[in-house]
């Protein structure tokens, strides 16, 4: 029996106990007849001309028992009940940023960042290290060093007090268990940080022991993996395919540009760079601590003339010191004040609805409780698209060193502009069909005027709350603009009327 007809015989018996048992008859009367029957025996014949036919009458047949099963007016009217409370909103907003947070290990990255706002960066004095990157002023690259280039800054630079060099790069532990993100940097690179191992020594301090090589651990990399293992200051492990010893383990709270980097070497020979960057072959990434009232700006100039007088310098090129802090947090803080301009269209939008609810008698109580609403229901997704574009992007990666995926960046940025504009197009369209009183979704409309038979027409929609506390008008014409979304409360219409205080 051809796949086809096996796959629709079984949809349709699914579909037949989705029916309510009081349709159930007339349902298989006209979906399981002997339309069906002759259908099903010309295709399991081979035919193909009938495997359209199939096909359309499984969809048809599919489609009514759904409609039969939950478009029933007693299921319909519940789903209204239960969509139009204002509790189900919220639930929703609070599912969707719940959801973003299992996705994101409860949002990660976001919490490192916030750490790194509040406490600092975990390096002595953090504010005068910068790193250094050469490159033309106009295209926007930003290239790295060659060794040599390097000494040059550290013998004749008044700017700086000391220089390190760093490449990223990819290894594995033992036989390929799991993938690692390292780095190489020169022996001085962690005294240059102001960085001291928790337990064991830096790499400025040892050397290759019977011919394995020594390396320093992230202390997550140490707790996770090589605890289990023993763990200890000296012992041997295999990375990489090679033998390699451990020299130490960093402070909890160390990381440098990219948190993830789990353990760093000190080679002689710098590992080969990705196949996409082969260009970059004997550049390297610099780190330096400026000197006591040096700006980067300065510090900059001053490098491009010592690399000119050594008659290295390359023709067109500049030099470039950008603060660490800057480069680990500037990306989070162009998402943070999108997200503040979001919030201030939100609370602008509340405000200029309570000034007109205001002018048009509303009582400050209601008119609270209704925008204050909307802006809770808004700013929840808002947040957790906030904190979902800073998972995804990885704003912590320093986007110099060539670890960050840039399809997955812009796909990200659009993901989350298109998500916050439609946040903010659902969140003004469901404020206006709500209760000013009680908040829930407005029912029951009802058409007032024809539109389109005369010139002066104001021809519109008016909803009821299911409550009764009042009701909306909404025109549609611009002639009727002047009292269209005015909200009536019944209660306060009758009190007015009887002339009671």
């Amino acid at each position: 029996m051809p796949l086809a007809v096996r796959t629709c015989r079984a949809i349709l018996w699914a579909a037949q106990r989705l029916v309510p048992a009081e349709r159930a008859s007339a349902w298989r009367q006209e979906w399981l007849g002997s339309l069906w029957r002759w259908i099903l025996d010309a295709a399991a014949s081979g035919d193909k001309e009938s495997i359209p036919a199939l096909f359309a009458h499984t969809r048809a047949a599919a489609r009514d028992s759904l409609a039969l099963r939950f478009h029933d007016e007693a299921t319909l009217e519940s789903w209204q009940r239960l969509r139009g409370r204002p509790s189900t909103c919220l639930i929703f907003c609070a599912i969707f940023a719940a959801a973003i947070a299992m996705l994101t290990a409860g949002f990660s990255a976001a919490r490192r960042l916030g750490q790194g706002w509040m406490h600092g960066l975990p390096y002595s004095d953090a504010r005068n290290l910068v790193v250094i990157t050469q490159g033309p002023p106009t295209l926007g690259l930003r290239l790295g060093f060659r060794d040599p280039e390097v000494a040059v800054f550290r013998e004749r630079s008044r700017s700086i007090e000391s220089a390190a060099t760093y490449v990223w790069y990819a290894t594995w532990l033992g036989k390929r268990e799991r993938d690692l993100a390292a780095a190489n940097v020169s022996p001085d690179f962690f005294r240059v940080l102001g960085v001291t191992p928790l337990v064991g020594r830096g790499l400025d301090d040892v050397s290759i022991a019977d011919g394995a090589e020594p390396f320093v651990a992230s202390y997550r990399f140490w707790q996770r993996d090589l605890v289990g293992r023993g763990g200890q200051i000296g012992q041997r492990f295999e990375i990489g395919g090679r033998s390699m010893w451990l020299a130490g383990v960093l402070p909890r709270e160390f990381w440098f540009l990219a948190p993830e980097t789990a353990l760093w070497t000190a080679r002689k020979t710098d590992p080969p760079p990705p196949p996409r960057m082969s260009g970059w072959l004997g550049l390297k990434s610099t780190v330096a601590r400026l000197r006591a009232g040096v700006t980067p700006e300065s510090a900059g100039v001053e490098l491009r003339q010592v690399l000119q007088q050594r008659g290295i310098a390359r023709r067109g090129y500049q030099v470039y010191a950008s603060r660490v802090v800057a480069l680990v947090f500037q990306g989070a803080s162009t998402y943070a004040i999108a997200f503040c301009a979001a919030i201030a269209a939100v609370l602008g939008c509340a405000l200029a609805g309570m000034y007109r609810g205001r002018r048009r008698g509303s009582r400050w109580s209601v008119t609270l409780r209704y925008w204050g609403f909307f802006v809770l229901k808004s700013a929840v997704p808002l947040s957790a698209i906030l904190l979902w574009m800073l998972e995804a992007e990885g704003v912590s990666t320093f986007a110099i060193t060539g670890r960050v995926w840039w399809g997955r960046e812009l796909f990200s940025q659009w993901a989350g502009v298109c998500g916050a504009v439609m946040v903010l197009l659902w969140a003004w369209r469901d404020q206006r069909s709500r209760c000013r009183v009680c908040l829930e979704r407005m029912r029951q409309p009802v058409r007032i005027g024809v539109p389109g038979r005369m010139l002066l027409d104001t021809a519109g929609l008016e909803v009821m709350c299911p409550r009764g506390h009042g009701a909306v008008y909404t025109a549609e014409s611009v002639l009727g603009s002047d009292i269209s979304d005015r909200w009536m409360g019944f209660e306060e219409e009758l009190t007015r009327l009887s002339g009671e205080p």
